[in-house]
C-alpha cells in the first residue's frame, strides 16, 4: 500500500505492524513499518516546577502554618528537601489532602496541582 508521509506520521487508516511505502514529496517510495508512538504521563517533575504550581497565598499558608502546626511542617519539610515530586506518591497525595482539610489549598485547586506534569516540567 502506498501512503503519504503526512498519513503515515499522522497514522491515517494505519495499525501496528502494517508495512507500507511511504512516498515522499519528490515522488521516492521507502517501504517502513508504522508504529503508533506510546505516550506516556509524566508523573516525575522538578521541585521548581512543583513550587510553581502553588499560589503566593497558598505558599504564604502553608508556611505560616508550618510555624504552629507539626503536620504541615513535616509536609513543607518534605517537599522542600525532595530531588523531584512523585506526583503519583501516595505520601505526597496524602499530605496534599491533609493541606486541604486544614484549609490552606482548596479541593479544586489540589486536582490542578496534582495533574500529570508537562514535558518541560519533567524531572
Amino acid at each position: 500500500m502506498n501512503i503519504s508521509e503526512k498519513d503515515f506520521k499522522n497514522g491515517v487508516g494505519l495499525a501496528d505492524g502494517d508495512v507500507v511505502n511511504v512516498v515522499s514529496e519528490n515522488g521516492g517510495k521507502e517501504q517502513q513499518t508504522y508504529f503508533s508512538l506510546a505516550i506516556q504521563a509524566i508523573t516525575k517533575i522538578t521541585l521548581g516546577s512543583f513550587r510553581s504550581r502553588l499560589k503566593l497565598a497558598e505558599k504564604v499558608a502553608i508556611v505560616e502554618a508550618a510555624k504552629l502546626d507539626s503536620e504541615t511542617l513535616v509536609i513543607e519539610a518534605d517537599l522542600n528537601n525532595s530531588s523531584h515530586i512523585d506526583l503519583d506518591s501516595l505520601d505526597l497525595q496524602w499530605g496534599m489532602s491533609l493541606l486541604v482539610q486544614k484549609g490552606l489549598i482548596t479541593q479544586e485547586r489540589l486536582s490542578i496541582i496534582l495533574k500529570d506534569g508537562e514535558s518541560h516540567e519533567a524531572f
